[in-house]
C-alpha cells in the first residue's frame, strides 16, 4: 500500500481496523484539523462524494458529522464509482472544502509519530521516493 500509493489497499485496510480506529489516532499523530477529516473518509468515498451523483458534494459539506457518516453510510456505500472520464484530474474540485486536511506542520509530527515506530519505519523505507544521490541521509521514509 505504502510502496505504491496503492488506494484501494489503503481502503481495506481503513475498512479492517475500522474508521474509528483511523480516526482516534489523528490527534496522537498531532492532526491540525481532527473536525475536517470526521468522518475520515476513504479514497473511493471521496471519489464518490466529488464526482458522484449532483448536489452529493454540497450536502455532504454542508451538513454535520452525523449527516456526513449517515451520507457515508447510505448514498456513498451504494453509489457506483464515478467514470474515469468524469473525472477531470486537470481542476482541483472542493479541496478547502471535503478532502484530508493536515497543514505541513501537522505532517511533520505525524512523521515523527511514525518514525517512533519501528514497524513503521521499516514499512515507509520500503520505496525511498526519491534516491539520494548526495549520500546526505541515514533514512528516507516515503
Amino acid at each position: 500500500m505504502i510502496s505504491v500509493s496503492d488506494n484501494t489497499a489503503t481502503d481495506h485496510l481503513i475498512d479492517l481496523v475500522g474508521r474509528d480506529a483511523v480516526e482516534a489516532v489523528l490527534a496522537p499523530m498531532g492532526n491540525d484539523a481532527v473536525d475536517r477529516n470526521t468522518p475520515f473518509l476513504t479514497t473511493r468515498e471521496l471519489f464518490i462524494v466529488k464526482w458522484g451523483p449532483d448536489g452529493l458534494v454540497d450536502r455532504y459539506r454542508d451538513t454535520d458529522e452525523a449527516g456526513r457518516r449517515a451520507l457515508l453510510d447510505g448514498e456513498v456505500a451504494a453509489a457506483s464509482l464515478p467514470a474515469v472520464d468524469a473525472v477531470d484530474q486537470q481542476v482541483p474540485v472542493r479541496v478547502e472544502e471535503v478532502e484530508w486536511f493536515a497543514s505541513s506542520q501537522a505532517i511533520c509530527r505525524a512523521l515523527v509519530w511514525l518514525a517512533a515506530d519501528e514497524t513503521a519505519t521499516e514499512i515507509l523505507a520500503v520505496n525511498p521516493g526519491v534516491p539520494d544521490e548526495t549520500g546526505k541521509w541515514e533514512q528516507i521514509l516515503f
